[in-house]
């Protein structure tokens, strides 16, 4: 099988075809594994945080999760892109500066 990231269209139908609910205990650690979002019965994306674009820093590990997609957010930005995101209490989709360092969750074709 081949592997991609998800578009923004994906996403959007994850988020709205979804029961979404949360797993483990959301709290800011760079030891915490746990924490995450399942999406109905087949998808459980942890809340892995992110990596600063200037330094590289974790930070939010364990109370937030950030997933690319392969969507730019518009066709004149051409260094944003979309992505899901969710905490404790909701998820959505969002743009980003692509410099920001976000998990990638591929599907396959």
């Amino acid at each position: 099988a081949e592997y991609r990231v998800p578009t923004k269209a994906q996403w959007d139908g994850v988020l709205a075809n979804n029961t979404i609910t949360n797993m483990g205990t959301f709290n800011n650690s760079p030891t915490n594994y746990g924490a995450g979002k399942k999406f109905g019965d087949q998808l459980m994306l942890p809340a892995a945080g992110y990596r600063d674009s200037g330094s590289g820093a974790l930070s939010g590990r364990g109370i937030g999760g950030f997933y690319w997609s392969s969507t730019g957010e518009d066709d004149d930005e051409d260094y944003t892109a979309w992505y899901l995101g969710f905490g404790s209490s909701g998820a959505n989709t969002g743009g980003f500066d692509r410099t920001i360092g976000l998990s990638v969750r591929c599907v396959a074709e």
